[in-house]
């Protein structure tokens, strides 16, 4: 920033660091909201199975490298939790002798969640993006149209990229995610 005075460097410092707060808000109340509808899909198709999701019959076949690490991942959020009395993981084992999906997406970092929601069958993952729409209408105005897998698999990888920005404080000026699916809009 040649020429630039130290009050402008450190304007910018508090600019960047004001939007990423703003948008780090946002995307944890997407994340939220995308864990629980993720959830309660996954629920529909694995009733009354327990442990449902480290059944690789659950997922996308055609994903199948993919859906080893991500049944590895939900394993090992297994194992690290349930010898801690203090959290439902441990509650649901020792209790029920099961871990609903439900409870086990508050367990999930933003990479996993779009691990398995990736890796799901594309009915599901149609389902999920089905009832995103509502979400995205309450928060932006003016969305009225079809949100396809494809680019709401692209929005989720650029969400999550974008989190790790504002999360890890790095900076998000000139950021670009790298996902290249872009949204169009439909024509009026």
């Amino acid at each position: 920033m040649s020429g630039a005075s130290f009050d402008e460097i450190r304007e910018l410092y508090w600019f960047d660091k004001e939007i990423k707060q703003i948008l780090l808000d946002g995307i944890l109340n997407a994340e939220h909201h995308l864990k629980f509808i993720a959830a309660y899909r996954f629920a529909e198709i694995s009733q009354n199975e327990k442990y449902g999701y480290l059944n690789i019959g659950n997922y996308d076949h055609e994903k199948l490298n993919y859906d080893w690490k991500l049944i590895s991942k939900l394993s090992q959020i297994l194992s690290s939790n349930c010898k801690y009395n203090n959290n439902t993981i441990y509650h649901n084992i020792h209790t029920h002798n099961d871990v609903p999906i439900w409870v086990l997406v508050d367990f999930f970092d933003f990479g996993t969640l779009r691990a398995f929601i990736r890796d799901l069958p594309h009915s599901v993952q149609n389902k999920i993006a089905v009832d995103c729409i509502g979400f995205i209408q309450d928060n932006v105005p003016g969305f009225d149209s079809a949100f396809p897998v494809e680019i709401m698999n692209s929005f989720i990888k650029n969400i999550h990229e974008t989190r790790n920005i504002c999360a890890h404080n790095k900076h998000l000026l000139k950021f670009e995610c790298r996902s290249d699916v872009t949204y169009c809009r439909g024509r009026d």
